[in-house]
């Protein structure tokens, strides 16, 4: 930059900029796409790229900053030779000509909005996605709306006043410049993916946990109140709810270690416990599920409470860049049916997830350990295709669903209860009842036969079959949680190494996020920075 003079180097920050803006917004809709589709956003997805956006996004901003600070030296520079050089001695004729006061004043805009876009995509970042009650993120998506307004007002402006919008693309510049100036725009793209690591080490948060004695008991039953939680530090992250810029779901964190164990717990506000998963109730056509959005992956209201836990070697953003989005973001796989997203990890690389499930993990004192790992391969006859999401392999136990296949909602259930009392509870317990886990144990089930099939229309029964406890490596994570007074509160405990390679060793350095699915299937809320495990090293007593 310190080749050029003035005219060369703020068209070559201009030219810069351009690919940056397009970056950032094609990536900030798609995001938006994703998160809160609108009518323009809809319009635009068939045009707008897929795959990991919060990446792409991120390395944007890194761009951005690395061009502020280019540009904060330009105006340095520039101040120095202004008295020596008027600006009509160093401009061509045709720059000259487009200085019309409009737009002069149209430019100064266009460098606020970058400006407040940046520093409030600082702050989100620093602050999180929640930071002033999500008011700050919706602010920061009317303002790259405005941005792109103005990318079109300005080009039209330009075309208008000057007729030089091929200069956007195709800047005005000597032809000894040239080399220079693809060589800055290279290294700008270089020190950028070199900048967001960075940024991200060094904006990292950390979660303590620290060394308790041998002696100390932790018992694993969601309740919290064994003495050894005390001397663990407590970290809140807030979370925000997919969809929903005000709807903050704050998780408090806190982890121990004992030996080659590692303790969690888990906390976070939910105003009623969500214990139906998906019913059966009996129709004059025969046995349906109840679901308001379950055929498209999408269920909101008869589902369970969870909770979701992710471990990763890398700090990048939106689960170690695991979330895939666009309607097909996997080339070659097929298109989700949600049209939103796929959880994929990057070739090489393993995310171990932690999932628990109100219903279908109850009684077992275990969570459902799964991993988000690359893409797997497509099989026919697959129900839905998951990307690199799976269950860790299961021996033996687990749950089931009552049904073999949904179809059009219409099932025959798989079993039916050996004693038709079993179901009386069901009938007429409320939809928030906090003592009510809507399964069967599968051995108070027979196989099903019309001729038990006797229940009257309206009949509701559950469709969760408890089996025995998850055996092999979907078992190996303890996991109890508890409903009280409006708070969820999960303790989880798993042994520090890896047993599987579908793990990850929980050490030193392991980063974590969180996501809470309010009775949801697919829908939960999250934050993009996550916390980095920092094992003490001493014994405290």
């Amino acid at each position: 930059m310190l080749l050029f003079g003035p005219y060369p180097r703020i068209v070559l920050l201009h030219w810069l900029a351009t690919p940056l803006c397009l970056i950032s917004l094609v990536s900030g809709l798609r995001l938006q796409a994703t998160s809160r589709p609108d009518n323009l956003s809809r319009a635009l997805a068939s045009l707008l790229p897929q795959g990991d956006m919060y990446g792409l996004h991120l390395w944007a901003a890194c761009g951005w900053l690395l061009l502020c600070c280019a540009y904060l030296g330009h105006r340095q520079l520039s101040q120095r030779g202004r008295r020596r050089n008027p600006p009509s001695a160093t401009l061509p004729a045709a720059t000259l000509k487009g200085h019309h006061p409009f737009n002069h004043w149209l430019i100064h805009l266009g460098r606020w909005l970058v400006l407040g876009l940046v520093i409030i995509g600082l702050m989100l970042w620093l602050g999180g996605s929640t930071f002033a009650g999500g008011r700050l993120l919706m602010l920061h998506r009317w303002l790259a709306w405005g941005l792109l307004v103005y990318v079109v007002i300005h080009s039209l402006a330009q075309w208008a006043l000057a007729g030089r919008v091929r200069a956007i693309l195709l800047p005005h510049l000597p032809r000894r410049h040239w080399l220079t100036a693809v060589l800055v725009t290279v290294s700008l793209g270089g020190m950028s993916s070199l900048a967001r690591p960075a940024w991200l080490w060094l904006t990292q948060a950390t979660l303590p946990v620290p060394n308790i004695a041998a002696d100390l008991i932790i018992t694993i039953d969601g309740d919290a109140s064994d003495s050894a939680w005390q001397q663990a530090p407590v970290r809140q992250v807030d979370t925000l709810q997919s969809g929903n810029d005000a709807a903050v779901v704050p998780v408090q964190i806190q982890a121990l270690r004992q030996g080659e164990v590692i303790y969690f717990r888990f906390s976070w506000p939910d105003t009623s416990p969500s214990l139906r998963h998906l019913p059966l109730v009996k129709t004059a056509e025969g046995w349906r599920i109840q679901q308001h959005g379950f055929s498209q992956r999408d269920e909101t209201e008869f589902y369970e409470d969870k909770l979701a836990v992710l471990f990763a070697r890398h700090p990048d953003a939106a689960g170690a860049s695991t979330l895939q989005q666009g309607p097909q973001p996997l080339a070659g796989k097929p298109a989700h049916i949600t049209g939103r997203a796929y959880h994929a990890a990057p070739a090489g690389e393993l995310v171990d997830v932690w999932h628990w499930k109100a219903v279908r993990t109850h009684g077992f004192n275990q969570l459902d350990d799964s991993h988000f790992g690359p893409a797997y391969p497509t099989v026919p006859g697959d129900i839905h295709y998951t990307g690199g999401y799976r269950s860790d392999p299961l021996q033996a136990g687990g749950y089931a669903e009552n049904w073999s296949w949904p179809g059009d909602g219409i099932v025959t259930p798989k079993r039916l209860p050996r004693d038709p009392a079993l179901l009386a509870p069901f009938q007429q317990a409320g939809a928030d009842d906090p003592n009510l886990y809507w399964g069967l144990s599968w051995y108070e089930t027979r196989p099903y036969s019309a001729q038990d099939d006797h229940y009257p229309i309206g009949t509701v029964m559950p469709s969760v079959l408890w089996k025995t406890r998850l055996e092999g490596d979907r078992g190996d994570v303890r996991a109890v949680a508890r409903w009280y007074r409006g708070v969820w509160t999960l303790e989880a405990a798993r042994a520090l190494a890896a047993t599987s390679r579908f793990d990850l060793e929980l050490q030193d350095g392991i980063y974590m996020w969180v996501a809470v699915f309010d009775h949801s299937q697919t829908r939960h809320s999250y934050h993009l920075r996550p916390l980095r495990l920092q094992f003490s090293g001493g014994v405290r007593l």
